[in-house]
């Protein structure tokens, strides 16, 4: 997917031969070289596309899941091998007051499959970062943790919503809503932490402006038995 990115020659894998070059630099050392600061960030998207093949394809997959006002794609967690890693990750059953909104169908990028009982779609394109790309293309919205489906999403150009531990990874940096690299996203941070409650409480409040402006009045789901 990296080789769409505009001025992108070719891209190796990491068991491939890569040719000779005159030049070499870490990729998280351009910042530094080029004297990045946040006015100077480029923040033209999207700069990745999806493939058109499978994006033609997963659409006919979400338009037969029903007509909704919003199509919302949602990770709530990441890699937890580290407790550093762990304090991104959102509890699901934190998220069920968002669930329960009329006129959100919500889609699964979890890349694993969910053992609890909860109304998410789960399609297999989510597997794979292609797969992935092509999902979100067709989606209203992504709803996601400091993962990478909150940076694929960014630059894609497609409107993400990102949800933050108290002290977040450095991209994200600690005060603003928004986000140089990615004009489309939208930040929404704990105010203390491992305070996901207020998170949510916040997302749901936005949920429901959005859907007021698509629908009209919203009202929460039935209780299931």
């Amino acid at each position: 997917m990296l080789a769409s990115a505009p001025g992108v020659a070719a891209v190796y894998g990491f068991d491939e031969a890569v040719p000779a070059y005159d030049a070499h630099v870490p990729l998280l050392s351009l910042a530094g070289i080029l004297d990045v600061t946040p006015a100077t960030i480029p923040a033209s998207t999207p700069y990745l596309t999806a493939d058109p093949g499978r994006a033609s394809g997963i659409g006919d997959c979400i338009r037969g899941h029903g007509d909704h006002a919003l199509n919302v794609g949602i990770c709530w967690a990441g890699a937890t091998d580290t407790p550093e890693k762990a304090r991104r990750s959102c509890p699901l059953s934190t998220l069920s007051t968002l669930f329960a909104l009329l006129g959100i169908r919500w889609f699964s990028l979890q890349s694993t499959d969910i053992v609890e009982r909860m109304p998410l779609v789960e399609l297999d394109a989510r597997r794979d970062f292609d797969g992935t790309a092509a999902l979100v293309s067709h989606l209203d919205l992504v709803l996601s943790i400091d993962t990478s489906i909150a940076h694929l999403a960014g630059a894609l150009g497609k409107p993400v919503w990102v949800m933050l531990r108290f002290a977040p990874d450095w991209r994200w940096m600690l005060a603003p809503s928004s986000s140089p690299w990615y004009p489309t996203a939208r930040l929404f941070r704990q105010p203390a932490p491992g305070d996901w409650s207020s998170v949510v409480q916040s997302v749901g409040t936005a949920l429901t402006e959005r859907l007021r402006a698509r629908v009209g009045p919203v009202s929460p789901a039935a209780p299931t038995r």
